[in-house]
Formats: structure tokens, sequence, C-alpha cells
């Protein structure tokens, strides 16, 4: 008993992308959807969507098909419109709704007929007839894909072309016209090696090992199938893994290595599985069918060849329903149950005439053939055996192997002339560009001499220009720099010459008064301590400020000063300072409170320091109210010592806060007992911190008093 034709498994392409690479084109699209407003934009990413998802989700491929069609009507876009009524076409073409796709495709087909969209016609028509292919309509198929073809080659869309190469083999397979199903498969091919198209290039590799198994040379069928699994394999496209482990395993089973077979069928059938991928199914389960029928596992045949049935039932595969079909009627043939055969070997012999399946309709006349022989029926037995040889004799001559052999061999010499060709046009190419080469060469030696000289003439000469403007700019802002300096300097001098010629007058002319007094000794005793302690008073403010004027001159007139810091002990410089000022302090009854801890030392030069310490205390006395309080504190903080004066005064505002440390804007204001001063103090205190290492700063509000802290370092 024969066996029935092996199903094999083709490519029937309806759109251009391959599966491997959708996924991470959905993430990006679906990414730059989250940020795009209703537009053409819009529009654009859903329709993208829709045709990547056809792979990964064809549910989704309906859904986003869905939210282009109202959005496209919104946007007058008509070929948008159409688009997205051919991807509904294609969701209902995937779940075997083949009346629906129909339907969606022509109308996208009548819109881009109106609009004379060549490229949308040529897809559209495409796809219909993988519609015609689906359903078994062969030729009609056919007459479709070259309709197609012919759009697609005047307009130069070469990926196009050979899709519909493919497909054109594809219906060639299933007529069993195997000569033309391997012409198409090579012109596509050859269009596919043109582009470097890898994918495609796979299709074509497994197609073509499909011919060369079903003409019995399954050395070249490995060969080919081999080819196609390593691009599949490098490219991650799982659709072309599980096609060619299907084929691969046909191969096997052609050398009745049935658990070879069975281990490719079973691997294409779990990759299947886990993308969903139904029509593959159909095929895995009927093909590892028929190897156990052919190893005689009977009710394993039976269960698969039912599994493949109910699979291609819900798909709406009426070539997968006739081959199952076919499958369980040889079964019941094989275990002498003629009679219960007869019902399906009648129905896929029905289907097959019906998609005009020749090959498979010749094995189902076959099978029919003994099945009414075995019942008796021999002029039934005698009709189908005459279809049956009708059939083959037709198949033999269309596919006289040496006319396949001649196929092939223009190919291989099409290929051979196309390098050969291409090594003649690359060796005139190369000796062209040699010649253009040797000619830039000299040229550009020429240029860059010439550029050469002409850049280290423009450098020096710019050079020689930038040092003259860097020099007269230099010059320039050293000019500025001293004059705005003696500006500063002049109007710091003219403003303490006039405070001194004002504060050194009253103390020396009361001075003056006094001695004469006392010379004509018109004063009582009495009357003398009280003016002496005044005047004590008043002489001490003016050592003060003479003190100060002193060493801020001698920083004026010589330039920084260097502090020579040794380990001060912070009590002892600040109780010195307080002794000398005590008689101020007690002349207002203010308290002065000393809470520095014996030890506490930092490094600091001890003349400078003083002069901090007596100047801060001294301001504190001068702005502190009678009966005030002056607190006098100190704490290490990381690396250094704060030193704090904090008083009960009158307090600053934000605005004397501001103008404190800069002297083009230093001021002097009275204390709250007439005392006078030149302002020069805190600047001074500022200049002989900051040499020291350290820092000044001011927390002040008007009638809350002032605090004064500055820094010292630990070490020096």
């Amino acid at each position: 008993m024969r066996s029935i034709l092996f199903y094999i498994s083709v490519f029937c392409c309806c759109y251009a992308c391959p599966a491997y690479a959708q996924r991470p084109l959905v993430d990006s699209l679906e990414k730059l959807l989250t940020h795009t407003s209703p537009s053409p934009e819009q529009l654009s990413v859903y329709l993208e969507l829709s045709q990547a998802y056809q792979v990964v989700d064809p549910d989704s491929t309906r859904h986003y098909a869905a939210m282009a069609l109202p959005l496209a009507q919104v946007l007058h876009n008509e070929d948008a419109f159409a688009e997205s009524l051919k991807l509904t076409g294609l969701y209902y073409n995937s779940i075997a709704s083949y009346d629906s796709a129909n339907w969606y495709l022509e109308k996208s087909l009548a819109i881009y007929r109106k609009n004379n969209n060549e490229s949308g016609i040529a897809s559209v028509v495409n796809n219909l007839g993988v519609v015609k292919f689906n359903t078994g309509q062969y030729h009609e198929a056919i007459n479709l894909y070259q309709r197609s073809l012919a759009l697609r080659e005047k307009n130069g869309e070469l990926k196009g072309v050979a899709m519909c190469y493919n497909n054109i083999g594809n219906a060639n397979m299933s007529q069993g016209d195997l000569r033309m199903a391997l012409n198409n498969y090579l012109n596509g091919l050859r269009v596919r090696e043109l582009l470097h198209d890898e994918s495609g290039i796979a299709t074509s590799l497994s197609n073509l090992g499909n011919v060369s198994y079903m003409l019995g040379d399954l050395d070249n069928a490995f060969a080919y199938y081999q080819r196609g699994m390593e691009l599949s394999r490098k490219l991650g496209d799982k659709a072309g893994v599980i096609n060619t482990l299907i084929n691969i395993g046909a191969g096997f089973y052609g050398q009745q290595k049935y658990a070879e077979a069975r281990l490719n069928f079973n691997e294409a059938l779990r990759m299947a599985r886990s993308i969903n991928d139904q029509l593959s199914m159909t095929i895995c389960l009927s093909n590892l069918a028929q190897s156990a029928l052919e190893e005689r596992k009977y009710p394993e045949a039976m269960r698969l060849y039912s599994e493949s049935l109910e699979i291609a039932h819900t798909i709406g595969d009426t070539e997968g329903i006739a081959a199952a079909r076919l499958g369980i009627g040889n079964t019941y043939l094989r275990t002498a149950r003629s009679e219960e055969s007869l019902p399906y070997l009648l129905k896929a012999y029905e289907l097959a005439e019906s998609m005009n399946a020749k090959p498979l309709r010749a094995e189902a006349a076959t099978s029919l053939s003994v099945a009414y022989a075995n019942e008796g029926r021999f002029d039934h037995a005698y009709h189908y055996q005459q279809v049956a040889n009708t059939y083959r004799d037709s198949l033999l001559m269309r596919n006289d192997p040496r006319r396949l052999s001649e196929l092939q061999a223009d190919y291989e010499l099409s290929q051979k002339q196309n390098e050969i060709s291409l090594l003649e046009k690359d060796k005139q190419l190369h000796e062209k560009r040699a010649r253009i080469q040797l000619f830039i060469s000299i040229s550009l030696t020429l240029i860059i001499g010439l550029s050469i000289l002409m850049i280290v003439m423009l450098f020096r000469s710019r050079r020689k220009t930038r040092l003259q403007s860097l020099m007269i700019t230099r010059q320039k802002n050293a000019l500025e720099t001293q004059a705005s300096k003696l500006a500063e300097l002049n109007t710091l001098k003219d403003k303490t010459f006039s405070i001194l010629s004002h504060d050194l007058r009253s103390p020396i002319a009361a001075l003056n008064n006094t001695m004469m007094l006392l010379d004509e000794q018109l004063l009582t005793p009495e009357e003398f301590g009280y003016i002496k302690t005044e005047l004590t008073r008043q002489l001490d403010a003016l050592n003060l400020v003479l003190d100060n004027l002193l060493h801020w001159s001698r920083l004026q007139i010589q330039g920084q000063s260097i502090a020579q810091p040794v380990l001060l002990p912070i009590r002892h410089i600040t109780e010195q300072n307080i002794n000398l000022l005590r008689a101020q302090a007690n002349n207002k009854a203010i308290t002065i409170e000393n809470t520095i801890l014996d030890g506490m030392a930092a490094h600091g030069d001890k003349d400078q320091i003083g002069i901090v310490v007596r100047n801060l205390i001294s301001n504190a006395i001068k702005f502190t109210p009678p009966n005030g309080r002056i607190h006098i504190s100190a704490e290490t903080t990381n690396q250094f010592m704060e030193v704090s004066v904090k008083d009960s005064g009158i307090g600053m505002s934000d605005a004397q806060l501001r103008k404190l440390f800069i002297y083009q804007s230093h001021f002097s204001e009275r204390g709250t007992s007439g005392e006078k001063g030149t302002g020069l103090g805190l600047l001074l205190c500022k200049d002989f911190v900051e040499q020291n290492g350290g820092h000044i700063f001011i927390v002040s509000a008007p009638g809350e008093g002032s605090t004064v802290r500055f820094t010292l370092p630990l070490q020096a």
C-alpha cells in the first residue's frame, strides 16, 4: 500500500516584516504612542503597530487597525483608511474567517484604485491571493499573485517582487507543478540575494528544499534546509525555524529514519505551540501521525490525525482538513476497516478536487481504489485507479527531472555569469578608482603644501597680532586696576582725614583747655577729678583710633603684612584687652562676662589677634547702652576655634551689615553715649583674621544686639 503525500511546510507571504523583528519594534512604537496626540503622526503609529502585531498578536492587529480607521476619516486620509481596511482583512485571514477577509480587502482595493495608488493595489491584490490560496483556490491565487507581481516589477518594489515569486511557487507546489514551483522559487531567491534579504533568502531556501524533497533528491533538500535553518537561527526567526524543522523531519521520513523525523516534528510542534502557530501545529501533528502509521502504531496515528483535523477545522485550513481525513482513511485501510475508511477518503478526494490540489487528489484516488477493491466494488476501484494514473502521468510529464535539473543548472550558470560580470566590473572600477586616487593624491599633496605654507604665514601674523593685543590688554587692565585702586584709596584717605580732623579735635581741645585751667588754678580738686575721668575716656578712645590708624596705614603703604602665628592662650588675650577697656565699660556700668576656659588655645599672630579682640570689645562697649552686658565665649568646631563677642546693644540693620567690610562704603556711627570712631576697626579686624587663616562674620538685628564671631585654626 502506498503512503499518502507527505505534508511539508511552505511559507506564504502576505507582509514583508519578519517575525523575529516584531517585538522590539512593537515595544518602541507603543512607547512612542504614549507621547503622541491625535495627529497624522498618531495615525502612522497606529498603522505601524497594526502591521507589526500581525505575527506577535493578531488581536492587537485588529485593535490598532480599528483605532486607525476613524482617525483616518477625521484626517481625510483615504490611503491610510484603505491601509486600515487591508490590515483588518489580514486579521480575519489569520483567524480563517476568509469571507470577512475578502470583504475588507476588496473595500481597501476599491479605495486604492480610486486614488490610483499602485503600490497599495499591488499589496492588496497579493493578500487577496493569499486568501484564495488558504481556501484551496490555487488557480485564482496564481492569477492574483501575477497581477501583483506585474505592478511591483513596474514600480521597482523588489521586496514585493520576491514575495510574489515565492507565493506563486507555493501555489505551484500545491498543484503539483514542481517545475514551475522551482522556477518561481529560484526567481525569488535571485531577487532576495540581490537585496541581501537574509530572512527572505531563508524562506526561499526552505521552499527549494521542499521541491528537492518532492523530487526525491534528499541530499539537495537537506543542504537547502540546513542553509535556511542557519539563517533563521541567526535572525531569531521562530516561524522560519519551525518550518525548516518540519521540512528536515520530512527529509528523514523520506529516508525512512522515523526516529529522527519524530525528533524534528516534536521540536517544531513544541515551538509552534509556544507561539500559538496553529497552522504549523496541524502540519506537525499530521506528519507525526504519518510517521506512526509507517511504524504501524495505529492508535497513536489515529489520535494524532484526529487532533490535527480538529485544529484544521478551527482555523479553516482546507488542505489540512483534506490531509488529516486522508490520513484517518488510510489508518482504517491499514487496519482492514475499508468500509469505515471510505467516508474519510471520499471527503479528502472531494476537498482536493475543489482546491485543484493534484498530488493530494492523486493520493486520495489511489487509496479509494484500494478501499473499493477490498470491498469488491471493482468498477469504482478501476475508476479511481484511472484517475490516479492520469494525474501521475500528468505530474511526471510536467516534473521531468531532466527539465528540473536544467532549471537548476540555468540558475547556477546565471549565478556564475553574474559573479564573472561582477568581478570584471569590480576590476574596471578598481582601476578607475586607482587612477582617480592617484590624481586626487597629487592634487591633495599640492593643496596641502600650499595650505600649510599659508597657515604658517597666517599663524605667525595672527600670533604677532595676538601677542601685541594681549600686551596692550594687560597694560590697559593694569592701568585700570591701578587707577581704580588709587581712586578707592584717595576716597578712603579723604574720608579718613575728614573723620580724623573732626574726631581728634575734640579730645585735644579738651586736653588743652584743661591744661590752661590747671595753669591758672581755676579748677577745684572735685572738678578736676570729674574732668580727669572724662578726659581719660576720650584719650583712651583716641589711643585706640590712632592704634587702628597706624596698623591700617601700614597695610595700605607696605602691602599685606606677614602674620607670625603662634599658639595663643585665648582667655589670656581676651582678659588683657578687657582690662585695657575696663574703665570705658565701668563708665557705662556695662558688665563684661568672659566664659572662655583656661587652656583653650588656637594659632594666630599675637599682636594682630590682640588688636582684633580689642576692637571687637571696644565696639561692643560703644554700642551697648548703660547697664548692658557683653558676653565673650569660645568653642572648637572641626579644625577651628570660634571666638564670639555678644552684646546687648542697639544692633544693626541688614543695610548696615552689607556695608561693614567694604572699603568703599565703610562708615562710622556714634555710640550710645556719643562715642566717635573712624570706622576702620572692623576693616582691620577682617584683614587680620583672614591673614591668620580664619573668617569673621556678624549676626545682628535692630534692638537685639550684635554677635561678632571669628575663627582661628587649631593647628598651624
